[in-house]
């Protein structure tokens, strides 16, 4: 829809910066982040005092999706590898 960022980059210099920004802006209604849990629950805290949505994937170092048209045996067989 018109007016969400789908992706938002920043060099190490300006990470900080960027995720307190959109931690406290009052425009942003929602984060999705996936990442560290030290990081994770940085994001919380700072977004509690404008109850943001959150929606968090912390800890893993190997994302998997699987489509809903995925065969499930060599989708299991392939995380597990």
């Amino acid at each position: 829809p018109e007016g969400v960022f789908e992706l938002v980059t920043a060099d190490r210099e300006l990470t900080r910066e960027v995720g307190d920004e959109m931690c406290v802006n009052s425009i942003i209604k929602k984060i999705s982040f996936t990442g560290s849990t030290p990081v994770g629950k940085l994001l919380m805290k700072q977004s509690s005092d404008t109850v943001k949505r959150l929606s968090l994937e912390l800890g893993g170092n190997a994302s998997f999706i699987v489509f809903d048209d995925a065969d499930l045996d060599v989708a299991v067989n392939a995380a597990m590898s």
